[in-house]
């Protein structure tokens, strides 16, 4: 009621009356977690409580069920739900990531280019065609078409000279943050294999949200492959989260979309829950940079100065209060010698 006051008291100001039709445009959800209904505490304007759509989330041990249904190598997606403004203040950019899933979906056509010691490595651990460093200019050729392969994996000393074949690979160029490039190409293609790669778009039923979808699992997996899954690609989209903003303003829900159950809304309050954790203990262990050192080092020095005056002034102020008790007793025992 009282933002619906405040809305009101908006469109009677010329210049709220952009930011208020802006906001009528979002309309928000109500979490429900078994009996108990969430309102996510944001800066969404709901046009009325009583009428909003109300989502019923489940925990894994519910959706088990569901997921026995599914046929089995049909692809289960998943959707995250992004609050582009939870901290109140200008729309972030969109960006995207990359996860390593335990369990991998859809097995990946590897093309590997390697020195001639690994070319039995690369063979024997899942590659269709292992290139040579003499070789590549069949790529630039065209006689091996690289739009039949999904990941190129390599080692640091060929990747040196892959430079050329930037037109040609572009965003299958190998990089050591995809783990595409590793000083064994065994491991190279091993990291390829459960590589997935997300980003963020504009999401049509609100404005102000990004949406992440994308393939987490398939039929016939168990329910610790698709929790497993899932927390690999939350894990990575909460590290693009700002820093001052909490967990559940950030990533609002998790839905899975198929065919034969249609869309279940995820219970995400354990992965938050381990998100905290972690950033507690991130911070406790973190390493500090050589500045962040250098000024806890004076700080620490000048607490310790500063300790080092108050004993001082208390050491004064206790020899002041002696001396003074000296001098009352002496006087005292004057006094007494003199009647005496």
């Amino acid at each position: 009621y009282n933002e619906y006051k405040s809305y009101l008291s908006m469109i009677k100001s010329f210049r709220g009356i952009s930011n208020c039709l802006n906001s009528f445009k979002q309309i928000h959800y109500i979490v429900q977690y078994d009996t108990e209904k969430i309102i996510p505490q944001n800066e969404v304007f709901i046009k009325s409580p009583d009428k909003a759509p109300v989502l019923q989330c489940l925990n894994y041990t519910e959706i088990q069920d569901k997921i026995k249904s599914v046929k089995e190598d049909t692809v289960i997606n998943a959707l995250y739900v992004i609050n582009a403004q939870s901290k109140g203040e200008k729309k972030l950019r969109a960006f995207r990531g990359l996860a390593f899933l335990p369990t991998f979906i859809k097995k990946q056509v590897i093309l590997s280019i390697c020195e001639e010691d690994q070319y039995h490595d690369a063979m024997s651990s899942g590659s269709r065609t292992c290139l040579k460093t003499d070789e590549i200019d069949l790529l630039l050729s065209g006689e091996v078409d690289i739009n039949a392969y999904d990941v190129v994996t390599t080692t640091p000393k060929t990747l040196k000279s892959l430079g050329k074949l930037g037109p040609v690979l572009k965003t299958k160029m190998p990089h050591p943050r995809k783990g595409t490039v590793a000083a064994s190409i065994k491991v190279a293609n091993s990291q390829a294999e459960t590589l997935c790669e997300w980003e963020t778009t504009e999401s049509p039923r609100h404005p102000g949200y990004y949406d992440v979808s994308l393939p987490i699992a398939k039929g016939g997996f168990s329910i610790l492959q698709i929790k497993d899954n899932i927390s690999a690609v939350f894990d990575d989209i909460m590290r693009h989260k700002p820093g001052k903003v909490k967990p559940e303003r950030f990533l609002e829900r998790i839905d899975l979309v198929h065919e034969d159950f249609g869309v279940i809304h995820l219970d995400i309050r354990e992965h938050q829950d381990k998100h905290r954790v972690e950033e507690v203990v991130s911070q406790v262990n973190r390493y500090y940079t050589r500045e962040e050192t250098r000024d806890s080092r004076k700080q620490s020095k000048i607490n310790k100065e500063k300790l080092e005056l108050e004993k001082e002034n208390i050491g004064e102020a206790l020899h002041e209060r002696w001396a003074l008790l000296e001098q009352e007793y002496n006087q005292g025992c004057r006094k007494e010698e003199d009647a005496s």
